[in-house]
């Protein structure tokens, strides 16, 4: 790894002081710092965003293995002098083994502790694979494409793929490649969704001309999903908090060619959720969570993590659970899924709601553990409401 150029080494400083010391979301961070630079080449522009994320990944244990007692916006320099120094070299197991797990993990010792009360011995084998570089999967839009078609189409813009067995729209990426900016992406033919995310809507069981909500939807990569699986047929509201993030849903529909979503930007409340209530076939309530399951692609989540912050999560969740359920039919489903891995916020939920609410009961629960898979750490489990 040769950074010599001072813009590079400024930039990368740049991104590293925003995600480190302001507490920015490290993929806004590093689109932003792309965008600004354009002049940057192709090799440039991914040594940059490689540098940023390992160094946020492994932050911790490569600034004890530095020297460095106290790190600070000013002092940021040394840390990132004494990765190139090391070429970008990850630390291996040897040399990680002098140290305490949670330091040879990079973790805070707030969420080392949590996570070994939760899932005990489990826990480093899980750190250790979210610790690893995610592989990128994209989603094919069967609305417009099967997937042989599109890998054709792919490699013909130099875009190598893999199939996935398990997963039926599913493709692996070979290397790393600007998709956002690939043709087929412009013309909808495919989404960057993960497997464990695209198996959350499969596992919802929908049906062209089903009501749908989907009551926490983002920016709608689920929403896009059913609704493929639905062949457009049906009816799917996808509610969200968020505006902006509703807005790009929108923008992402035309683009897919979907026509059967409806945003519905929601605040909570009492006064709005009862006008759904006995509306869906099914319901989605892919919750709030700790993201924990997704450190592979967004290592700053891990320095953003506090136990303060997972106790607010748990009561979100709950509260969730309860208010929205009722907008079910009754012998309709649900899916209540997080891309986490710890089971404060996955069984430990539905088995509290179902001891309060009897007239719903669980038909089947999936886990995607990290440490098993090269996918994102999900919990998803199938509810069904009583006739």
């Amino acid at each position: 790894m040769n950074i010599h150029h001072n813009n590079l080494i400024q930039g990368i400083l740049e991104g590293l002081r925003a995600i480190l010391f302001e507490y920015r979301y490290a993929d806004k961070v590093v689109r932003h710092l792309l965008r600004k630079n354009r002049l940057w080449g192709r090799r440039d522009r991914s040594q940059v965003a490689t540098v940023i994320y390992d160094i946020v990944r492994w932050k911790r244990l490569v600034k004890v293995m530095a020297g460095i007692e106290h790190l600070t916006e000013e002092n940021i320099h040394l840390l990132l002098n004494y990765w190139l120094e090391r070429k970008g070299r990850v630390p291996t197991l040897s040399e990680r083994a002098a140290f305490p797990r949670a330091i040879a993990l990079s973790i805070p010792d707030t969420l080392d502790t949590l996570g070994m009360n939760e899932l005990k011995t489990r826990w480093p084998l899980e750190m250790e694979a979210l610790n690893q570089i995610a592989n990128t999967i994209i989603r094919v839009n069967t609305l417009k494409i099967d997937r042989k078609s599109l890998q054709e189409r792919l490699f013909g813009e130099g875009i190598i793929t893999e199939t996935l067995e398990e997963y039926p729209e599913a493709l692996l990426v070979e290397g790393r490649k600007n998709l956002v900016g690939a043709k087929s992406y412009r013309e909808g033919l495919f989404e960057i969704q993960d497997a464990s995310s695209q198996k959350v809507s499969h596992l919802l069981d929908v049906k062209p001309g089903m009501q749908i909500i989907d009551a926490c939807a983002g920016a709608g990569g689920k929403s896009l999903h059913l609704a493929a699986l639905m062949q457009n047929k049906g009816h799917i509201i996808s509610m969200d908090i968020s505006k902006s993030k509703l807005i790009e849903l929108k923008k992402r529909a035309y683009r897919n060619k979907v026509y059967n979503i409806q945003t519905f930007c929601i605040d909570h409340s009492d006064t709005q959720i009862p006008s759904f209530y006995n509306y869906a076939d099914r319901l989605l309530l892919d919750v709030p969570c700790s993201g924990l399951g997704t450190l592979r692609r967004r290592p700053d989540l891990k320095w953003k993590f506090s136990k303060s912050q997972l106790e607010r999560i748990l009561i979100l969740q709950a509260c969730i659970l309860k208010k929205y359920t009722p907008m079910l039919k009754k012998g309709g489903k649900i899916v209540y899924a997080t891309c986490s891995i710890l089971p404060s916020e996955n069984r430990k939920q539905i088995n509290q709601f179902l001891k309060e609410f009897p007239d719903y009961r669980c038909l089947s629960q999936e886990e995607v553990s990290p440490a098993q898979s090269t996918h994102d750490g999900f919990f998803m489990t199938l509810i069904e409401k009583d006739a």
